[in-house]
Parts: C-alpha cells; sequence; structure tokens
C-alpha cells in the first residue's frame, strides 16, 4: 500500500509539521496550527462541486487549519498521492468533523460534464473517547467500538444519566406500571417471575422486539399462575434473555414483554391490554429495541459485524496536547431506526431496514417512548425527546443532521401550534401502512396508542383511521396500482386506507404530489354524520362489518356512465362528455366492475398543489349492493384542473346530494 509523502505536506501546515516521518508511521504535529480566520472556503459554503479535492488543498496552503485536517484525512483515506488528489473529480461535503466524498465521473458525450454515480463515503476526523481531545478545529470526539456484550451497559448508562439529569423535556422518576410486568430480580439469578401490580408505580423497562412467528413460552390460561411464581431464564428464547440481561444490568426492576404479560389466549384480556399498549411504551423508564433480531430466537448482543466496522486509523499526533487524531470511513452514517419512509432509506442506504423497522406494531412503540435504546447490527443507537445519539457518536447532533429532521418525537411535534397535525397523521399512516402485520385485523389496534396521542389535540372524532375535523382531505388517499378487491375478512370501511390490503403509502402523495405541498384552499362538502363503533374495549379498536361504518356527505354529486367506443370504452356524463380529461383514479381495474352499473363523483374540496395549481377533487362512488339509493362505497378518486371551467360548472351545477358511504 503505497505510503503518503509528506514532504508535499510542509506548505500546508508550516512549522507546525514536522519535517520527517516518526517510527510509528504517524504525522507528528507540535501544536495544533493557527490557521487562517477568514478563510473564504469555510465562509462561503459547506460543499464543493467538480474538482472539490483542488479547492481544498488550495484553501489549506492559504493557511485554513480546518481545510488543512480535512484534506489530510482524505488523502491518508484513500491512500492517495497530492497529485490524484487534486485531478480527482469529486464532491465534497463538510459538517463539522465529517467530510462527506462523492466521486463524480466525466460525461462520455460531453467533456466536462460530471456526473455521480454510487454512494458516497463519510470521513470522520476524531480523537477517541476517553483519550486527550484537540482543540483542533474540524476534530471531534468518536468512540471505537467493542464486543456489544461487555461494553453496551456503560454506554447506555451513560446516556441515561445525561437524559436524566440534563433533559427538560424527558420524563423522569416513576409512573404508573402496567397491569403486569416480570420481575427481573438479581444479575445471574436463574429465575424471574410475572408480578400483578395492582396499579403501582415504578420503573420498567419494554422490549420492543419481532416475534417472527410461534414464541417458545407465552403465558396463557394454564400457566399463569405458574408465571406468577416463577419463570426459568434458561427458557426464555434469546431476545428475552438479553432483554432481561439488559434491564438486570441498568438496574431496573421490572421488564415488560407482550408475549408474557399478556395472557395470549384469553380474547378479553388482550383486547384490555392491546388498548392500554400506547401508555406501556409512554410510561417506560427505557424501551429496549431488539431491531436486528427477525424473531425472538437470535438475541441482540451478539452481534456478526465486521470486526473493522466503527474502527479508525491514526493519522497523526498533536504532541503538546497529548491526542491522536484517528479517521475512519464507511457509507453514510444515518439512523437506520428513524422511522422515516422505506424509499428514503433505500435510496441512501441500500435496503438495510432493521427487521424490526418492518413490523407495523413497531411504529407506535417507537413513536411513542420517551426513551429507546435501538440494538442494531451496526451498533447500538439512542434516541430519547431531546438526543439522537448511536455507539460510535457519529450521530451526536453536533456532527449529524438527523437529529434536525427526525420526526421520532411524535408528542413534542403534536404540540408545536405551528405544525399541521392531521399532515403529521398522514405521514404516520404512510409509515404504517407500509410494515408488515401477521394478523391483518390488527391493523388499527397496532395504531390505537398514536390515535389516543393525536386524539387529545382537537383534532375531531377519530373513524377508522381517519379524524372528522379533517375528514375531507383525509378520504383522498391514493393506491398504487389496483387491488383485486377490498380485504378480506372485513378490516375497515371502503372509504378508509385500512380497507386495502397491501403495502402501500395511501398519503405519500397525490397523483406523486406529497401531501405536504397540498393545501385545502376551500371545502366544498360538508361532513353530516358518521357511525363507527368499534367491536372490543378499545374505542379505536377493531371494527365488524355487522357495525355498519358509514359517513354521511352532503355535496355536489355528478352522475356518469360507461359507453362502448372504438378504444374501448369511456365514462361520460349524462351531457355525453367524457370524463377521460379528469384525473380519476380507479382502486379497481375497470374490467373488476360492473359497467352497467353507472359511477358517481361527488365533489370534496378544492386543493391548491405546488405543481399545478388549483384543482378540484372528490371521490369517485358506486350504488351499494342491496343498499338504499343513497347508499354507496368508494371505488376511486378524481382532481381536475379548475381552468376547465366546462367540468367546473357541470359538476358545480349538479345538485347537492347526500351520500351515505359505507
Amino acid at each position: 500500500m503505497r505510503q503518503i509523502q509528506l514532504k508535499p505536506w510542509t506548505w500546508i501546515l508550516g512549522d507546525a509539521l514536522l519535517e520527517k516521518e516518526e517510527p510509528d508511521g504517524l504525522i507528528h504535529f507540535p501544536r495544533v496550527p493557527t490557521g487562517s480566520e477568514d478563510c473564504q472556503l469555510c465562509t462561503r459554503g459547506q460543499t464543493l462541486h467538480g474538482y472539490g479535492m483542488n479547492m481544498l488543498a488550495k484553501s489549506a496552503k492559504s493557511g485554513c487549519s480546518t481545510c488543512s485536517i480535512r484534506y489530510l484525512a482524505v488523502l491518508k483515506t484513500y491512500q492517495w498521492s497530492d497529485t490524484e488528489a487534486q485531478n480527482t473529480p469529486c464532491v465534497l461535503h463538510f459538517r463539522d468533523a465529517i467530510v462527506r466524498y462523492t466521486p463524480l465521473y466525466e460525461s462520455h458525450r460531453v467533456r466536462g460534464q460530471f456526473s455521480a454515480h454510487g454512494g458516497s463515503d463519510s470521513i470522520w476526523v476524531y480523537t477517541e473517547c476517553g483519550q486527550p481531545e484537540s482543540s483542533w478545529p474540524g476534530v471531534g470526539v468518536g468512540r471505537e467500538l467493542g464486543r456489544r456484550r461487555e461494553t453496551y451497559a456503560g454506554i447506555i448508562s451513560r446516556w441515561l444519566d445525561t437524559c436524566n439529569h440534563s433533559h427538560v423535556e424527558c420524563p423522569k422518576g416513576s409512573q404508573p406500571l402496567p397491569s403486569r410486568v416480570l420481575e427481573v430480580g438479581k444479575e445471574g439469578s436463574h429465575t424471574l417471575r410475572l408480578r400483578v401490580t395492582r396499579g403501582n408505580d415504578g420503573r420498567y423497562a419494554a422490549l420492543s422486539h419481532c416475534w417472527g412467528g410461534m414464541v417458545s413460552i407465552r403465558t396463557l390460561r394454564e400457566n399463569y399462575r405458574l408465571h406468577q411464581t416463577s419463570i426459568e431464564f434458561s427458557e426464555l428464547p434469546a431476545t428475552f434473555r438479553d432483554a432481561v440481561i439488559v434491564t438486570r444490568a441498568l438496574g431496573i426492576p421490572y421488564l415488560w414483554i407482550d408475549s408474557l404479560c399478556i395472557i395470549q389466549n384469553d380474547t378479553h384480556d388482550w383486547e384490555a391490554e392491546s388498548s392500554n399498549m400506547g401508555a406501556v411504551y409512554q410510561n417506560a423508564y427505557l424501551v429496549i429495541g431488539a431491531d436486528m433480531s427477525p424473531n425472538s430466537r437470535q438475541g441482540f448482543l451478539d452481534p456478526e459485524r465486521d470486526e473493522n466496522y466503527g474502527r479508525g486509523k491514526s493519522l497523526g499526533r498533536v504532541i503538546d496536547e497529548g491526542a491522536t487524531i484517528r479517521v475512519r470511513t464507511h457509507k453514510i452514517h444515518f439512523n437506520i431506526c428513524a422511522p422515516i419512509p422505506a424509499y428514503a432509506i433505500k435510496r441512501f442506504h441500500g435496503d438495510s431496514r432493521q427487521p424490526l423497522a418492518l413490523r407495523a406494531w413497531a411504529l407506535q412503540e417507537q413513536l411513542l417512548a420517551s426513551k429507546m435504546v435501538h440494538f442494531t447490527t451496526k451498533e447500538i443507537i439512542w434516541r430519547c425527546r431531546e438526543c439522537l445519539g448511536c455507539e460510535c457518536l457519529e450521530l451526536d447532533h453536533k456532527y449529524s443532521t438527523d437529529a434536525e429532521h427526525d420526526d421520532v418525537h411524535f408528542q413534542r411535534i403534536l404540540s408545536d401550534p405551528g405544525v399541521d397535525r392531521y399532515v403529521i397523521w398522514y405521514r404516520i399512516v404512510d409509515k404504517l401502512m407500509e410494515r408488515s402485520i401477521t394478523n391483518k385485523l390488527d391493523i388499527f389496534p397496532a395504531l390505537s396508542g398514536l390515535a389516543k396521542k393525536m386524539g387529545e389535540h382537537y383534532v375531531g372524532t377519530y373513524l377508522a383511521g381517519l379524524w372528522s375535523n379533517d375528514i375531507l382531505r383525509g378520504l383522498l388517499w391514493t393506491i398504487e396500482g389496483k387491488i383485486p378487491s377490498r380485504i378480506t375478512p372485513y378490516r375497515a370501511p371502503s372509504w378508509s386506507w385500512a380497507s386495502v390490503d397491501m403495502n402501500f403509502q395511501p398519503y405519500i402523495s397525490t397523483w406523486n404530489i406529497p401531501i405536504t405541498k397540498v393545501a385545502v384552499e376551500k371545502s366544498i362538502a360538508k361532513l353530516l354524520g358518521w357511525n363507527c363503533k368499534p367491536i372490543g374495549q378499545d374505542p379505536r379498536g377493531k371494527l365488524s362489518e355487522g357495525s355498519n361504518s358509514y359517513i354521511k356527505i352532503s355535496g355536489p354529486m355528478m352522475e356518469v356512465h360507461w359507453v362502448v367506443t372504438d378504444g374501448g370504452g369511456s365514462w361520460v356524463t349524462k351531457t355525453e362528455r367524457s370524463v377521460d380529461k379528469f384525473d380519476h383514479e380507479l382502486d379497481f381495474e375497470t374490467s373488476l366492475l360492473d359497467l352497467n352499473e353507472n359511477l358517481y363523483f361527488l365533489l370534496l374540496l378544492t386543493m391548491h398543489r405546488l405543481d399545478s395549481g388549483v384543482r378540484q377533487c372528490g371521490l369517485v362512488l358506486k350504488r351499494r349492493a342491496h343498499g338504499r339509493d343513497a347508499e354507496f362505497e368508494r371505488v376511486g378518486v378524481f382532481d381536475f384542473r379548475k381552468t376547465l371551467d366546462m367540468w367546473q360548472t357541470e359538476l358545480e351545477e349538479s345538485e347537492d346530494s347526500v351520500a351515505t358511504i359505507f
């Protein structure tokens, strides 16, 4: 491997750099160089395009100590010579101790035109945690990753200590205990037991995990009393054992695990406890996320990771500080546990989502937790209401933008009067529906805790995943592609996104426009009433077909019928105008509809879209089979430009109709 030649660095660092290489192979700096305080590169911006290394070298030569250490770090990482570096096209982005490097490739067709292909690298310049730090600008503090089972307790304890003593928004002290918890006992104990809490307060941890099929040990009616006496530690699957070990090591007396604290074959108990699950995770002193484990058998304290991950190489020493500056690189490092849409993770990090991030139930467990520690395949990630951190320290707020854009602080966001709470809700629905759920009928229970918290903020009545105060916008969800039928057995009325049995994002776009870029200009239809009663104890829980859930809406409604043409056919109005110019999206293929039945376009509202101006939007309905004349089901949505005057006139001049939609 080529060694860095020291001679070229003399003009960068002047007398701060010794002219000879030391026996340890490192560059020795007598002191931190006094750099230029008016570096144009640092002042102008944090991103360099094109021949970024050439610009960085010139800035270093002008005397900027920050640019100097960044330049040396890139050369150390890629083992480049000075000439190679300055002739390499790239994009460089700087944020404190991180240099993000993206290679550029010249176009074969246009000389001098470059484009980025492939991923970027994050180059992290740091001194090791616990060792002497450096005052050199652009040098941070990092942690080398050791064996997780030996190091996790100290790391998490420090996070907890900081949170408990420094964070105003993070709850402290005892909270109401769940109905039952596991009393874990002391470290090394061979048993634990199920304890009925009887409304007491205390500190407990809660496990967020993937079942991944049948769990080997569960609390049932048959062993309920036995579990209150004793549960053998050795009988627990690996993920549960690791959770007990972590809880004991952190000095937390109790642990909540769903399969052991809910009587699994008791329907009444399951309904009562699942309706309170949001509070379980919200009140937990700490939520333990077994993110890396696809099932209860794998565990999370012994990850099989690259031995070089999170480990760096020494770049040089600052003699008068006693500090060793190190550098390491890997693909862009961000919070892979953040509940952001899956497409964003795939775009930046491949399909690196952890198994827990694919589980629908885990979404509310994470969003409601006040403090959560994630055990991922790579490292441990920490999140509380004020702080994002990771084991290697690179996600610290000083170095990472993740904390600025991560919306994990669900409860804090809802309290912001300037936030559109309904948009937050639609984003949550998007995240929920792209995840998997074993029992399809559990979709509303898996959202119940979040719905309860959302309902505290004057958003109206909860209606099958929508809110009455924003019902017109909420009804305009879309489907990616077509569906053969509604989900069976019955899960939700046709107007609810939950009636669709597929992984999709109902609100990620309205015809490819993010809902955050769509504003309601005018409400046209009116919500007159509804019936939406769950079948169990949870007011936000499962619905049954027999409950006849419906909404009653009054608004302009236009009837259309199918006309066969040479091209196949189209829907036309009573005045024989085709609706093909409408952007209408049917939930089903036309071949699945009875073309002898008319459809109905119900106008709901006027929206302003940033891409195409004012649009008028509504539902496409069909008459309900065996129903009354005014009873309908949703079969799609539509919108059209308000400038299409003939459509605006025909639709708006339609008489207001009252539609009961099931």
